[in-house]
């Protein structure tokens, strides 16, 4: 990101969602839509954000930018869910495990006892 978008970034009371609504309605100086220009060729996130919001209304923007906010939340939140769920050992698949693996033993011990006997 550069050193100008940085700043545009940093000006008090000015969040990104009013850098969109300026930069969709034309009233970033040429400075600025410079800036947010190569922010979009340096984040493609950003690119497809600009390009989505591109149909809606300055007013709407607000509340577009909430939503897909929101639906990043649950999206994320689901997939460290169905994560949590893939990753995990329950304790009777262990239990079987050791199960499997002491009747494995005891036969290759007993097999092993019979021919040296």
């Amino acid at each position: 990101m550069s050193n100008e978008l940085k700043n545009i970034l940093s000006t008090p009371g000015q969040g990104m969602e009013d850098i969109l609504k300026k930069y969709l309605s034309n009233e970033l100086t040429d400075a600025e839509r410079h800036a947010v220009e190569e922010a979009m060729l340096n984040d493609p996130l950003l690119e497809d954000a600009l390009e989505g919001l591109q149909g809606q209304s300055p007013d709407n923007i607000g509340t577009a930018v909430n939503g897909i906010n929101q639906q990043f939340r649950k999206t994320i939140a689901q997939k460290r869910k169905d994560g949590k769920k893939k990753n995990k050992l329950t304790g009777q698949s262990i239990t079987i495990f050791a199960i499997v693996l002491i009747i494995l033993l005891s036969v290759i011990a007993y097999l092993v006892i019979r021919k040296f006997s």
